[in-house]
């Protein structure tokens, strides 16, 4: 009998809804790699947790995997589902390891981690309006690494086993190098100490945090709304993305690590006082996913429809039957 997990593989097939015949072959592909690795699907039960017919099914094309699942599948040999930008200036996660394992790809797998980008996006979306309606950015300590540990867990942990846990492997983009695993614990720890009761303190406290890029994937979006969660408790501010220009912004954060006057000016400019304005948050969200690529939806369409012109018309409605009856 298949166990629990093996049963939300059927229940949540995330990839089947993409592209059946891409799915196939990333698992044909996969298969490819476990067996020129020489590991037995015996093995792969045992450290997966995945029953050994349900790992031997999804081979033979017979059960397509969530994403979770397949990454289970994937990390043993020492891969993961990667995501490519839609976007060649984007200024997304860049992880040397697993870039130089995606050049071994082919054309179609590529097209097909495209669309898995797209899920991404809607899953991690919806969440973010989540975070609005149930005010749980309220619940946390601004300007701590456990807050921003929060955030990319809700916005992320349908898609990634790691969603809110701090990497283990080394990133890159471009010329600029990030902390390397090895010292990121000191440098999270350096970086949550620092002082947060000006604005300039609280930029240069997101330049940091952006060097130091603790997650394996979503750390640009993550630490955006980190950033507004510590300008809404100090300053009463935050920021409207919206106003902030994709090239100028991608322009001044390459530079920040070593001069954050372009940053600062660029951010001031956008600050509003409208905290609470659920408008100002979602196009926030959009504008902030827009920086790495991600355009294809909109927050607006995950947050929960308002009733108020319903409203309206029942009251109208009202009012004409009293009239009647007088």
């Amino acid at each position: 009998m298949m166990n629990e997990n093996n049963i939300q593989i059927e229940q949540q097939s995330g990839i089947e809804q993409q592209s059946e015949a891409q799915a196939k072959r990333l698992l044909a592909y996969y298969s490819y790699l476990r067996k020129s690795q020489k590991m037995t699907q015996s093995e792969l039960e045992r450290i997966t947790g995945l029953s050994r017919i349900a790992i031997n099914r999804c081979e033979n094309g017979k059960l397509m995997p969530t994403i979770r699942s397949m990454n289970k599948l994937l990390a043993p040999l020492g891969y993961q589902l990667g995501i490519v930008s839609l976007d060649e200036s984007d200024s997304g996660d860049y992880n040397e390891e697993i870039n130089e394992r995606q050049n071994e790809k082919n054309e179609l797998e590529i097209t097909y981690f495209t669309e898995l980008a797209k899920e991404e996006e809607r899953f991690s979306k919806k969440k973010a309006a989540e975070l609005f309606k149930n005010k749980l950015l309220d619940t946390l300590e601004p300007g701590s690494y456990g807050a921003l540990q929060t955030i990319h867990k809700h916005l992320f942990s349908d898609i990634y086993e790691f969603a809110g846990q701090t990497r283990t492997v080394n990133f890159a983009k471009g010329n600029l190098r990030f902390v390397p695993a090895m010292y990121l614990d000191a440098a999270l720890e350096s970086i949550e100490k620092m002082p947060q009761s000006t604005f300039d303190e609280i930029v240069e406290k997101y330049v940091e945090m952006n060097i130091a890029h603790p997650f394996q994937k979503g750390n640009g979006r993550s630490i955006r709304i980190w950033l507004d969660q510590i300008l809404k408790k100090e300053l009463g501010k935050v920021i409207d993305w919206s106003l902030v220009d994709k090239e100028e912004y991608l322009t001044a954060m390459k530079v920040s690590p070593i001069k954050d006057v372009e940053i600062k000016m660029l951010l001031k400019a956008a600050l509003t006082d409208k905290i609470n304005n659920k408008k100002i948050f979602m196009k926030g969200v959009d504008q902030s996913y827009s920086y790495d690529g991600y355009s294809s939806y909109k927050t607006k369409e995950f947050a929960p429809k308002t009733c108020t012109k319903a409203k309206t018309k029942i009251q109208e409605v009202r009012e004409q039957d009293e009239e009647m009856e007088q």
